[in-house]
């Protein structure tokens, strides 16, 4: 290993190559000592140590953390990855690993829902092709407020559009998931307005049968309860059978 004077750190010899190394700036961290990768001239080797030393003064000063090459590097790679991932091709691959939440395998049918529903979202997302990273939540909004898909589908190709996302985070490829909010509303069908007027149609009429029913019991009671000593019979059954009719002529024109 050699040190030249007035540099930091030192170049060693690689085969045909150089490697520079210096002191792990976090004491008593392992390794002890930090290896570069190999470069074919001391010139380059002498570059990055320069950049590397720069790193280690900032970190010393508390500017910013200083972090091992070896996860610089795996970092780097991970940004020029998301550089380079589109929504489809990442959405594909998603389908194409897809588990439940046991981890099983869905069932066929459930995959075919999934296609389905992906489908919808190639069709109608005009940022389906764009870079993972370039996809705004203003743009999903848009789209989710927009696009010409029947409610239902529309419902679920959004939900399979944030699981998508929010993996893509979970990743690190995104940091944030643009895919915020509940799943769009879904507009009331014929059945339900069908069956909500019904009620409020017939719930009346329920009411007025029970009190025809109350009638019928009440003046059956009265009758059986009322003296017969105190106006003849037929003065009774009159009034009552009067009385009767009125009611039964009242309810009929509340069922016309």
């Amino acid at each position: 290993m050699a040190r030249t004077t007035g540099t930091w750190g030192s170049i060693e010899r690689i085969g045909n190559g150089y490697r520079g190394t210096y002191v792990n700036p976090i004491k008593g961290a392992k390794p002890s000592r930090i290896k570069g990768p190999v470069f074919k001239t001391k010139g380059e080797t002498h570059a990055w140590l320069e950049q590397e030393h720069a790193a280690v003064r900032e970190h010393r000063q508390g500017i910013r953390r200083w972090t091992p090459p070896q996860e610089c590097q795996v970092q780097l790679q991970q940004e020029l990855l998301r550089q380079n991932i589109t929504l489809t091709s990442y959405a594909k691959k998603w389908l194409a690993n897809y588990h439940t939440k046991t981890g099983s395998e869905p069932a066929e049918a459930y995959k075919r829902k999934l296609r389905e529903y992906q489908r919808w979202l190639e069709r109608t997302c005009p940022f389906w092709n764009n870079l993972i990273i370039n996809i705004t939540e203003a743009e999903v909004t848009k789209w989710r407020n927009h696009a010409q898909i029947p409610a239902h589908p529309k419902n679920k190709a959004w939900f399979q559009l944030k699981q998508i996302m929010e993996q893509a985070k979970n990743e690190g490829l995104i940091r944030q998931n643009p895919v915020i909010g509940t799943t769009p509303r879904m507009p009331r069908s014929k059945q339900a307005d069908t069956a909500q007027n019904l009620r409020h149609y017939i719930s009346p009429k329920i009411h007025a049968v029970q009190l025809l029913i109350f009638l019928h019991s009440g003046h059956a009671q009265a009758d059986r309860q009322s003296p017969v000593n105190h106006r003849p019979i037929d003065s009774v059954a009159s009034n009552t059978h009067d009385n009767r009719d009125r009611r039964l002529y009242r309810l009929n024109r509340f069922f016309e």
